[in-house]
């Protein structure tokens, strides 16, 4: 069996980064879910988020890894109780930096009020605002990379909601991603 090499590896997350100025972070389904309080399974079939909500494009994309007890050298952060390096690009291969670090924030105003049931992370869309509604993508333009179904979220203006994505590249070059939602 084949496997992927660390520098394809890298490379993979240095082409992803790239897209970071037509990323975009989406929500949707307003609907419930037969059963709210237990979501179903993501299909990796689904090409969009469902009734979509609108976009909020990505704040940041920082390439990391798994932090070896920095001090000074690279900042750090903690997420999902693992601790992770910031790393520059410059010195992505040299540090096997093969994982990004997606931040997005959804302020209270940016879409419109109400609950929503899924997020989606896209990417391809060609845009220079900030926000947009559904009706301002162009269809077929953007690749709905990353997608959870969630049990009902309730947005007010006074909620502002913090999407974090962290996506690693594996040996088998799959993606995998965490999705954290603090409101």
């Amino acid at each position: 069996m084949a496997i992927a090499t660390n520098h394809s590896r890298v490379y993979a997350a240095l082409q992803f980064k790239k897209l970071e100025s037509n990323m975009y972070a989406a929500l949707g389904r307003k609907e419930p879910w037969e059963d709210d309080s237990n979501p179903p399974k993501e299909n990796p079939d689904q090409r969009q988020v469902e009734d979509l909500i609108g976009f909020k494009k990505v704040e940041q994309v920082s390439l990391v890894r798994p932090a070896k007890g920095e001090t000074e050298e690279y900042p750090t952060f903690e997420y999902g109780n693992e601790e992770y390096a910031v790393i520059p690009e410059e010195d992505a291969y040299q540090e096997n930096a093969w994982s990004l670090f997606i931040e997005s924030a959804i302020y209270g105003s940016d879409l419109p009020i109400g609950r929503y049931r899924q997020v989606g992370l896209y990417t391809g869309i060609q845009s220079d605002k900030e926000v947009l509604l559904p009706e301002e993508v162009e269809e077929n333009q953007e690749t709905l990379q990353f997608l959870t179904n969630r049990k009902p979220q309730r947005r007010t203006k006074n909620v502002d909601i913090y999407l974090n994505y962290l996506v690693t590249f594996k040996n088998d070059k799959q993606l995998t991603q965490s999705v954290q939602s603090i409101s």
